[in-house]
């Protein structure tokens, strides 16, 4: 969206409401937060273009890939792989009435300057209009070739057991001496220097 990457969706309206108020609530510490935000529900719904087709709704949430929007199922996806861009529509007074659209990109307007929306459940604002579009495959994850018989996935596979060891002893090492920082010495370390043992300490 305008150049943002998103996983699972980006929202307006309501529910993107109610996370800009949470995270304002947070900062400010304010105990109110949950009635300010019902007090929210009270409100008009969101008036949009999409595609240059007047919509007003509650709720509208662009997803990557089909979402499930029963009752007891929000946000159940059949599949992650589909390569294509669904957006939902709910004008009631409780979102559950979804109209749905899909294809592979969206305009969205929205009046004003700044645009509030929730990308994967974290406050955002962009300039209207939105442009979504979808980029089937742009996604690459890591995964073990294969794994040892204890189900401990390791960097070489390839690796005796004891390398794997030695391997794993010198990153805990490196981690350790990153941890302590500048100005912070390993005691064994300066006690070889001294000529002693930590027990003559």
């Amino acid at each position: 969206m305008n150049g943002r990457l998103f996983l699972n969706n980006v929202s307006l309206g309501l529910y993107a409401d109610l996370v800009h108020r949470r995270e304002h609530h947070r900062r400010r510490g304010e105990t109110l937060a949950g009635l300010r935000a019902l007090g929210r529900l009270a409100s008009g719904p969101l008036h949009a273009r999409v595609d240059g087709r007047a919509v007003a709704a509650r709720v509208l949430l662009v997803a990557n890939n089909a979402y499930d929007l029963s009752l007891f199922t929000v946000g159940e996806r059949a599949r992650l792989d589909e390569g294509r861009l669904h957006l939902y529509a709910a004008s009631g007074w409780l979102p559950n009435d979804w109209h749905e659209r899909q294809g592979e990109r969206f305009a969205v307007d929205v009046p004003g300057d700044r645009v509030a929306a929730a990308l994967d459940g974290e406050p955002v604002e962009f300039e209207s209009p939105l442009n979504f579009e979808t980029l089937p495959r742009a996604l690459r994850v890591l995964i073990p070739a294969e794994t040892k018989g204890d189900g401990a996935v390791h960097d070489n596979p390839e690796a005796t057991d004891e390398e794997q060891e030695q391997a794993q002893s010198g990153r805990r090492q490196e981690e350790e001496e990153a941890m302590r920082g500048p100005g912070h010495e390993d005691p064994d370390e300066a006690a070889k220097r001294a000529g002693t043992g930590r027990d003559g300490e």
